[in-house]
Formats: C-alpha cells, structure tokens, sequence
C-alpha cells in the first residue's frame, strides 16, 4: 500500500531548521505547508512527510482539480496509480459549500480506497487536496486541508 498509518496532526507553526521553506509558492497562490511536509513537481506541487507516511498533499492551480490529481499521483506514484484507474465519490462536494470538497478516492489498480478532504478553488482556479489511506486519518486530513487553505496567500 502507498501510504501508512499517522495519528497526530501535524503542526503549523513550528518549523525545523532543516526544512528550507515552509511555504507552497505557485504562480497564483502561496500557502503553508505542516511541519516536516517537503513538496516536489513544479506546475502541481506534491506534498509528503517522512514524520507522516500516511499522508499526502497536492496543491495545483490553472487546471481541471480531478484530472491534474490523477495525472500527478501516477506521476509521483507510478507503480500505485493509472490515472485512468483513479474514481472519486465526493461526500462533500462543491454544491454544498462553493470550495470545500471529502470522499473517497477508488484506486482501482489496486482495489484500494484514499480518504481525502480539500479544496477546488475557483478564484484564483487553484486546489488543496490531502489524502490518506486510513479511515481514522480522516479528520487530520481535513484539519490539514482546512489549516493550507486558511493560510493561502492570493498572488497578484
């Protein structure tokens, strides 16, 4: 399985010396990454932890949110995912609340399920996705989406 398992959240507002930024900057947005996240790509950024193998983050802008997803898990994690194989069933979704969006993500190449919380931003076009594969991870998930999105900065 790609991912393991994480029971605390992790925190925001203390950064080791050896982590060089503490920031997700793209062309639109720039937003705070937790403690021990280093992200990785460059039109999508693709967030893991060492400290937290259970969980990962993407944050991308300018895009179609679900088909940049597919594309960049299959990208960092080829042997896990087939863009094509990727199916999301949205609990909270874009109709309930104008950005915010949870469900599962179906990783049909191997039968697994993702649990994910997030944000598919319409202005500036930009998105906060974080993903785990423990059902208890659940909520840290969500407190992390929220924790990025609430710390977004709009960039002229």
């Amino acid at each position: 399985m790609l991912f393991g398992c994480s029971s605390q959240s992790p925190n925001f507002n203390e950064y080791s010396s050896d982590v060089q930024s503490n920031k997700c900057h793209l062309k639109s947005i720039e937003v705070a990454l937790p403690k021990g996240f280093v992200g990785c790509g460059n039109t999508t950024k693709f967030c893991d932890s060492q400290q937290y193998p259970g969980i990962c983050i993407l944050i991308g802008e300018d895009c179609d949110a679900e088909d940049d997803i597919a594309k960049n898990l299959e990208l960092f994690r080829g042997t896990d995912f087939y863009r094509n194989r990727i199916r999301f069933e949205y609990s909270v979704d874009n109709e309930e609340n104008s950005e915010y969006v949870a469900g599962v993500l179906k990783n049909d190449r191997l039968n697994t399920d993702l649990y994910f919380s997030g944000y598919f931003m319409m202005e500036p076009s930009a998105y906060i996705f974080c993903l785990c594969d423990n059902e208890d991870d659940k909520a840290v998930v969500e407190e992390i989406a929220n924790e990025i999105y609430d710390s977004k900065s709009i960039c002229e």
